[in-house]
């Protein structure tokens, strides 16, 4: 991101909607370096949620796809005049961070859920012992 800087390119997220599909199907280089980012501009096209299958297929390590949120978030953290660039309180508001809260919020319950759930089943399990060493 350094050189990025200094060549005063603008750095984007590397997957599956800004490297063109012919060069994910090559084999990644070994040194294993993967840092997310590229110089090149961006290319068109339609951008999927992080839980499209293209995702999570296997190869490349840049065979995935970032949301469009997320795009939109790395690029305006990434303006190089900080005049341009949002403040926290702006960044705090948009859609990517939003969508954390919710998704953070939405496995909590998740998390209670389960929880509760297997206390009562334990619970349940362990009345049902007590009733039948009573009746024994």
């Amino acid at each position: 991101m350094l050189l990025e800087k200094l060549n005063g390119t603008v750095p984007c997220l590397l997957d599956t909607t800004t490297i063109p599909p012919e060069e994910l199907s090559l084999k990644p280089s070994r040194s294993g370096a993967d840092s997310g980012i590229c110089e090149g501009p961006r290319t068109g096209g339609v951008r999927h949620s992080n839980g499209d299958p293209s995702s999570s297929s296997g190869g490349h390590p840049y065979n995935r796809t970032f949301s469009p949120h997320f795009h939109n978030f790395v690029e305006l953290c990434l303006q190089r005049d900080p005049v341009n660039r949002p403040s926290a309180a702006t960044l705090i508001s948009h859609p990517f961070i939003k969508q954390l809260i919710e998704n953070r919020r939405r496995n909590y319950r998740i998390r209670k859920a389960n929880q509760i759930y297997n206390e009562k089943k334990t619970d349940g399990a362990l009345r049902k012992t007590i009733s039948l060493t009573r009746v024994l």
